[in-house]
């Protein structure tokens, strides 16, 4: 007899069993590159525009690094 898992209970058992560490610092390491990057592009005179989406996408990453480290650990 096979038995369906919900959404839920799937995304529960990815989080807790199968997040690696080469994740959260891939994570860690693009939203470091993307702040540097805002950085140095704010060093060049670069479009604002271009800066702010820079950082925008470092913040992004940060929170999503966040978010999936404590989403395992509270889950376990």
């Amino acid at each position: 007899m096979s038995q369906e898992y919900s959404y839920g209970e799937r995304i529960h058992f990815l989080l807790v069993h199968m997040m690696q560490m080469e994740l959260l610092l891939v994570l860690l390491g693009t939203a470091v590159a993307a702040w540097l990057l805002a950085i140095a592009l704010r060093k060049k005179n670069a479009r604002l525009a271009e800066q702010l989406l820079s950082r925008k996408i470092a913040i992004l990453y940060a929170g999503l690094l966040v978010l999936i480290w404590l989403s395992g650990h509270l889950a376990r």
